[in-house]
């Protein structure tokens, strides 16, 4: 169970996700009177991850850079709605690879570096961003996944960043520890590429093989 410092970083935490700013500065404060007066309950945040976290997180609302840098629901858009023309397909419908996906998610599970209890277990999980194609877990991180059976193009930046919102928001109820976003396509867009390397945002190239299995490379 959460006590009040967890409480209070993950609160900061959904704030600057969804551009709070002032409700970030509010609890903020509430957790530095916390820190003054019950430092020791600190120490489960200090043991891990979330430490250096909290420290970056104050220091961007202490120096208004939250507003600039967070991910407002409300532009959490594709970046461009523009039908592409496909090229290369391998499967005639998207359900098919994601179910081939399913089938071989003992390689996603190595393509990943996931621990061994990785499992996918949900498709077309309803968020309130919209529908994510598969989600997986372990017993530290949360997956949601984008799948796209052709190329993946400007659009599935602002699907993706959708998804991964979603789950950061409920991190509070310490489910996971952490949230990575994956997209699986047969082929990347450069800019795509590019923005997922700068976000953390793993990009898995499948490949076709025989009886509708699928291998994964992580480029």
């Amino acid at each position: 169970m959460s006590n009040l410092a967890e409480t209070l970083y993950y609160q900061i935490y959904n704030c600057t996700l969804l551009g709070e700013v002032e409700k970030a500065k509010m609890y903020l404060a509430f957790l530095r009177e916390e820190y003054v007066d019950n430092e020791q309950s600190f120490n489960v945040l200090k043991k891990d991850h979330r430490w250096q976290h909290l420290i970056e997180l104050g220091n961007s609302i202490d120096n208004n850079y939250v507003a600039l840098k967070s991910l407002k629901v409300d532009e959490l858009q594709p970046c461009i709605s523009q039908d592409k023309i496909e090229k290369d397909c391998v499967f005639s419908k998207q359900d098919d690879l994601v179910k081939a996906i399913i089938l071989c998610q003992d390689d996603l599970k190595k393509c990943l570096g996931a621990q061994c209890d990785f499992r996918c277990f949900f498709t077309e999980m309803d968020t309130k961003f919209g529908r994510v194609d598969l989600v997986a877990s372990d017993s530290v991180t949360m997956y949601p996944i984008e799948v796209k059976k052709n190329g993946a193009y400007h659009d599935v930046v602002g699907q993706i960043y959708k998804y991964v919102v979603h789950f950061k928001l409920s991190l509070i109820n310490r489910m996971y520890e952490k949230v990575i976003g994956v997209v699986i396509a047969n082929s990347f867009d450069k800019y795509v590429f590019n923005e997922f390397q700068k976000t953390g945002v793993i990009c898995v190239k499948y490949v076709l093989k025989l009886d509708n299995k699928v291998e994964f490379f992580k480029i």
